[in-house]
């Protein structure tokens, strides 16, 4: 019994944690979700011999705010250098400096929504259909 309400629990709470960046996806419409700003500083690092290489870029908005985007070597990639001019998207998921560079000197490198934000509506429809279709499976 205690580990039934320990696994609907811990399936709850990834519910809900998936449904608030859904929600904030809707809520934060492109006009007051987008920035644009200057490449200033760029940093790559290993975390271990086997991991990937993590790449970060600082930027700097026109009102002198910084922000920052970093990922694995998909990154780099996409060409970003310092110096250039790039069109991001704030992330509303914790740090607010967190952002996703979209655009690198007016040409479209990646896409509005990332892997997580897809996944994160697939998820929550996997859990509903679970929710509707298993207790039906295993009662047959």
């Amino acid at each position: 019994m205690g580990g039934k309400i320990l696994f609907h629990g811990f399936i709850f709470v990834v519910f809900l944690v998936l449904l608030t960046r859904i929600i904030n996806n809707i809520t934060y419409s492109k006009e007051n979700n987008m920035g644009k700003g200057v490449i200033y500083d760029s940093d790559s690092y290993k975390r271990s011999g086997n991991s990937a290489r993590i790449h970060t870029y600082n930027i700097v908005d026109k009102n002198g705010k910084k922000y920052e985007d970093g990922g694995d070597s998909d990154t780099i990639e996409y060409g970003f250098l310092i110096g250039d001019t790039v069109v991001f998207r704030k992330l509303h998921y914790g740090d607010p400096q967190s952002v996703r560079m979209l655009k690198r000197n007016g040409e479209q490198v990646r896409n509005y929504y990332g892997f997580v934000d897809y996944a994160s509506v697939a998820i929550v429809i996997l859990i509903i259909l679970g929710y509707i279709f298993i207790p039906k499976i295993l009662k047959k």
